[in-house]
């Protein structure tokens, strides 16, 4: 019985002898992590360029899901955020939910009407590369909004797709999102080519 256990320890300390020879020099030393602050250097839009009133309602409306299909596979995570109430372009209410390993997907409630809108073309946001900074309160990782903007941004890949992996700047017109600027994420001399 000694005899395997040390052939398994042993076959253990090889495993990870050849795993720490693949893993690449300074790797961790260039963590291909992004946030809304690096945009800055690019010099994006900011949500005082595209400011709105801020609608005054009493109770927000509830989440209509019963007249859109999308709407009802994500009918319990939609009439909740759709409670409290608006936090996105005067009147509306940005919902978002995980779909995986750093995935997120939002809807758009209107706070007045219950309306649900899903934004054309954008299915998730893959966010794996995205990080906070510090002392910033963001509601939901891949998303950057305000009350009194109608300026949506997205951090992260669309549809997870790595072309479109970056800062997308949005403006919301009522019904659908506008895109007004992509900034691609820089690549790191560090990171594999793709």
């Amino acid at each position: 019985m000694k005899m395997v256990w040390w052939r398994s320890a042993g076959m253990a300390v090889l495993a990870i002898g050849i795993a720490a020879l693949c893993t690449p020099v300074g790797a961790e030393e260039c963590p291909p992590l992004f946030s809304l602050q690096d945009a800055n250097r690019f010099n994006p839009p900011h949500f005082d360029e595209y400011q709105v009133a801020v609608l005054k309602l009493g109770r927000p409306a509830s989440a209509r899901i019963d007249e859109d299909t999308q709407a009802k596979l994500y009918r319990s995570v939609l009439k909740e955020g759709a409670t409290k109430g608006p936090n996105f372009a005067g009147q509306y209410t940005i919902v978002g939910w995980g779909c995986g390993s750093s995935c997120l997907q939002f809807a758009i409630v209107d706070a007045r009407t219950g309306e649900v809108f899903f934004p054309a073309g954008i299915h998730n946001i893959a966010t794996a590369h995205v990080q906070g900074v510090d002392g910033e309160e963001a509601e939901y990782t891949g998303l950057r909004f305000r009350l009194d903007s109608d300026l949506l941004i997205t951090l992260g890949a669309i549809n997870e797709d790595e072309r479109r992996e970056g800062w997308s700047f949005f403006k919301w017109t009522g019904g659908k999102l506008d895109l007004i600027r992509f900034i691609p994420r820089p690549r790191q001399e560090c990171e594999p080519h793709r």
